[in-house]
């Protein structure tokens, strides 16, 4: 949002060290921006998955790609968080499926067949979804938010985090370097 408002500007001429400037000096000899302008460097990033399951309801194993949540052992047992909602982790799951997961086209397939077949649960309520799925009312969570998802594991509640074959999405998780207009 920032940058798209041109809050920051290019922080290459600004690297003036040889520590900084040197290629060698970076992982794969390149620094790691974080966008294509190369004005933002993540300081730390984090792998985002966007699937919780409640282990007693889901074994080792059973979800190991986002086509698994088709079967049709998991219709009326999943939660989604409203993709309608800007910003929120529902559209970004949905923009990872359609721009890296899938595809376009057959992320499209996949998300049509997904609601018409799963009689989904979809709200905007995050802290119902990740107790909801604690509890037992569903299986399976999509796009819940992290901190609440760390916050019900650290209580001891019976939902971890899924790695899909898929992938997830690396972001930065503590903070971004660039340099303010």
């Amino acid at each position: 949002v920032l940058k798209e408002n041109n809050v920051f500007f290019p922080i290459i001429p600004s690297f003036i060290l040889p520590e900084v400037t040197d290629s060698k000096a970076w992982p794969n000899g390149v620094l790691p921006f974080f966008d294509k302008d190369r004005w933002l460097v993540p300081l730390t990033v984090g792998y985002q998955s966007y699937v919780i399951v409640n282990s007693e309801l889901v074994k080792e194993g059973e979800i190991q790609s986002y086509l698994d949540l088709i079967a049709p052992k998991w219709k009326g047992k999943i939660v989604l968080s409203d993709p309608n909602v800007g910003g929120g982790s529902g559209i970004n799951w949905v923009t990872f499926i359609l721009k890296h997961a899938l595809g376009l086209e057959e992320g499209k397939k996949y998300l049509q067949q997904l609601g018409a077949t799963q009689d989904m649960t979809v709200t905007r309520d995050n802290r119902l979804q990740v107790e909801g799925t604690a509890r037992g009312k569903w299986a399976v969570a999509i796009g819940p938010t992290v901190a609440l998802v760390s916050e019900f594991i650290k209580a001891g509640a019976p939902i971890q985090w899924v790695r899909m074959k898929e992938g997830g999405s690396l972001a930065p998780t503590a903070s971004v370097l660039g340099l303010v207009d």
